[in-house]
């Protein structure tokens, strides 16, 4: 999400978030977590970001 402020489904925790990218963690079907990371600048995150954290989930969970 480039702009937290843009949408309505983003919970503020933290008020100087801008940006985040989120990943859900699948196993068996089952949605049994969420990688999620937050940036106090807005688009901060790229595509490299986002592989980076698939990858990461695909070592330990299935794929979506």
């Amino acid at each position: 999400m480039p702009d937290v402020a843009k949408s309505d489904r983003y919970i503020a925790v933290n008020p100087e978030t801008r940006s985040e990218l989120a990943v859900p963690l699948i196993y068996q079907g089952q949605v049994i977590g969420v990688l999620d990371l937050e940036h106090t600048r807005r688009g901060y995150f790229t595509d490299d970001h986002k592989r980076t954290l698939t990858t990461a989930r695909g070592a330990t969970c299935d794929r979506h």
